[in-house]
């Protein structure tokens, strides 16, 4: 009885090569996928922060001129806010710089705002 040799399927060595390179994309993509993430997370903190500075600011122009000052408070989740008022020498407009601070994994982070606003 003769074999007959059959190149229909992979070989042992050919498989266990092919999960081996595949492995290595896999955990290369992993990685990307955790930078991919990290940077979202940033992008968002760096948007809600952007915005809540934002309201920040429009709350204190619908203030009266003789109320606006400085203050330090929590500004939603995870984020606080200074606002430091200054007021020129004719005391005519304050200028103010409004900071919103989130504490991310490593280090603080900060948006920082100003406007002026005149007496009316």
């Amino acid at each position: 009885m003769q074999w007959k040799r059959h190149d229909d399927g992979f070989t042992i060595v050919e498989v266990i090569l092919g999960m081996f390179i595949l492995s290595i994309v896999l955990i290369g993509l992993s990685g990307a996928m955790f930078s991919f993430v990290s940077t979202n997370k940033k992008s968002r903190d760096l948007a809600e922060a952007t915005s809540t500075g934002n309201k920040i600011i429009e709350k204190i122009r619908m203030k009266p001129y003789a109320d606006i000052q400085a203050s330090s408070s929590s500004a939603g989740e995870g984020f606080w806010q200074t606002t430091l008022v200054s007021e020129d020498s004719a005391c005519t407009r304050k200028n103010i710089e409004v900071i919103v601070s989130w504490p991310p994994s490593s280090g603080t982070h900060s948006v920082s705002m100003e406007t002026i606003v005149a007496r009316r």
